[in-house]
Parts: structure tokens; sequence; C-alpha cells
């Protein structure tokens, strides 16, 4: 009832986050546990939208969920907006984990790592990543999976204690006021 913007921000950023989490338990089971052969090969069906194309699909929604944000917060400021630390905390700490995963991706194509050397252009923002990394950086590629991993881990950790909460916590909420009785809930 409030505003599109606000409410398309918070679904980018969300529906990005849920999709980012299931395709990442779709991904580790057909890896490690099924050895599903077209989500291993290059140019297997399901590593190329899956894994190539869903992952920068989800990426790209949850980027422009939070530039716009990012715009909201620290460029327009509108008066109901309140940005006080952690929430920029927030909203940066997730800019930092998804813009991560696209420089790993291009540091992946540039650098040609075994897995990153064919079908470029199913990752597409990975791919245009790529375009101005040079290919020494494939060098650095196990440390910055690793940072990225890392980060990813710490982000998920830090969700209970932010403002981030709120996206599992307000659906809850919503939901448990429409199970009480209206003369309860006015």
């Amino acid at each position: 009832d409030r505003s599109l913007t606000r409410w398309s921000m918070h679904l980018l950023i969300l529906g990005g986050f849920l999709l980012m989490f299931l395709l990442d338990l779709v991904t580790t089971f057909s890896l490690d546990i099924a050895k599903y052969g077209p989500m291993i090969r290059d140019n297997g069906w399901a590593k190329l939208w899956i894994r190539d194309f869903g992952f920068d699909l989800a990426g790209l929604m949850m980027l422009v969920g939070l530039l716009i944000a990012v715009v909201r917060r620290f460029v327009l400021r509108p008066k109901i907006v309140r940005t006080e630390l952690p929430d920029a905390a927030s909203v940066l700490f997730l800019l930092a984990v998804v813009v991560g995963g696209f420089l790993l991706e291009g540091m992946g194509i540039a650098g040609r790592i075994p897995g990153h050397e064919s079908n470029q252009a199913y990752s597409f923002l990975g791919y245009a990543f790529s375009w101005v990394m040079p290919a020494s950086v494939g060098q650095y590629y196990d440390q910055a999976w690793l940072a990225h991993g890392v980060l990813s881990a710490l982000l998920i950790a830090y969700i209970p204690f932010s403002k981030l909460f709120h996206m599992i916590a307000t659906p809850i909420a919503i939901e448990a006021e429409k199970m009480l009785p209206s003369e309860v809930r006015h």
C-alpha cells in the first residue's frame, strides 16, 4: 500500500536471495551427492542454465534491489527512511557479497579456470566483469573463492543480529497477525 519502488526493492533483494539459496541447494546436491553429469560437464544443460545463468540472474536481482536501496538511503534520503549504521552495514555487506560473486565469476572466466572456459555468455554479468580483467587474475581465483565463501558465511551468521532479520520476521508477523481474531488486530 505504500511505495512501488520500496516493494520492488524488497522483492528483488529477497527474491534474489531466496533464488540464490535454492540454486545453491540444487547445485550442492547435484554435484556432491548425486554426481549429476549435466551439472558437472562444461556444456551440460544444468551447468549452463542453473549454475551459470541462474546464479547470475539471482545475483542481478539482488544487485538491482541493492542499488535501489543505496540510492534511496544515501542519495534521495526520503524523510521516512532513517539510515543508521546497522542499516548501512547490512546493505553494504550484501552488496559486497553480490559484487564479490560477479568478480569471482569474472576471474574464473578471464583466468580460464576449469568450469569457466566455455559458454561464458550464460554467466552474462560474470562474463562482462571478465572483459576488464587480465588472464593473470586467474592465479588468485582460489583465494578469491575462499574470501567470497567466508564473506557469504559471515553474512548468513550476521542476519539474526542485523536489520536483515526483518526478511524472516516480517512475513511471520504478517501471517501471525492474520491468524488473530479481527477484534484483537484493531
